[in-house]
């Protein structure tokens, strides 16, 4: 464990990309020498404009698409793979206006309305209506096929909410995001030692500690923004706390599975990066323990 730790904060002191592989004794580290690719890929996405995307196509490779995926997350772009085997691709795009506007949409929601944008939305753009539903605590789904395909979110009701998970199965080419719910559900389980009702949750002391611990530790090339770090932890944990509550789950000792969820969302938001970009790095630096 100490060992693969030490690759990873060499490599990145290298400014090289490295990553885990494997299971169990098999676990080892592969590092790249990507920079060139890496520093092109940053000056492509920096420039784009509102409302712009980028492809890069299938031929990069995987490890080429990784390293875009993470300077996508670091620049807080919204960011996806689409196909499947080795016509995946992967869409970068600079929707920070629209989510702003889409935000704007969602909280004017009344208890119980729902909303069902319009079906000439990308892919991308479907994804991070669902973040910010998500962030929001709103439950979300996609509906229809190909070029009808759109989100539908619904406000939950004044005392309840939503605790089913939303089924992305069938979405053409948005796979990473059932992905991502999967990844959250396993970063809880974890993390949370905490149990209200029969119900496992994430506590504020024991947990929220290990966490920021394993932030740390997992993202060394970002140190520099978590100098505060466990403060706005601990600010973002209290406000998804009271949210919890006023949407009807009376504890104060922790947050169920749905509003971690909710407070993982708001964390990348504060960091600057995806939420796929945090799950990532805590799971795969959680691999190598």
């Amino acid at each position: 464990e100490a060992q693969r730790k030490m690759v990873h904060m060499i490599a990145t002191e290298l400014q090289l990309w490295s990553y885990s592989e494997g299971e169990g004794a098999s676990r080892h580290v592969e590092v790249f020498n990507l920079r060139e690719f890496a520093e092109e890929v940053r000056a492509q996405l920096s420039q784009l404009g509102p409302g712009e995307q980028c492809t890069y196509p299938p031929s990069i490779g995987d490890k080429r698409r990784q390293v875009v995926h993470f300077i996508a997350e670091e620049l807080g772009l919204q960011h996806l793979t689409q196909g499947e085997g080795e016509e995946r691709c992967v869409i970068v795009g600079n929707l920070r206006n629209f989510k702003e506007g889409i935000r704007s949409d969602l909280e004017a929601l009344q208890p119980g309305e729902k909303k069902d944008f319009e079906p000439t939305f990308t892919a991308l753009e479907r994804k991070s209506v669902h973040g910010v539903a998500g962030e929001l605590g709103f439950q979300s789904e996609s509906l229809g096929q190909g070029e009808d395909r759109y989100v539908s979110v619904t406000r939950p009701e004044e005392g309840r909410t939503k605790h089913t998970s939303t089924s992305y199965s069938d979405w053409a080419g948005e796979d990473e995001v059932m992905t991502e719910e999967s990844r959250i559900a396993n970063l809880f389980d974890a993390f949370a030692t905490g149990n209200f009702n029969g119900r496992k949750i994430f506590i504020g002391f024991r947990d929220l500690a290990a966490f920021a611990e394993e932030l740390r530790e997992a993202m060394p090339v970002q140190h520099r923004r978590f100098r505060c770090l466990r403060e706005d932890l601990d600010q973002i944990f209290e406000d998804t706390l009271q949210l919890q509550i006023d949407f009807g789950t009376r504890t104060k000792k922790g947050l169920t599975l749905h509003w971690f969820k909710v407070f993982i969302q708001k964390v990348a938001r504060q960091v600057g990066c995806s939420v796929m970009g945090i799950l990532i790095a805590i799971l795969g630096n959680a691999a190598t323990a």
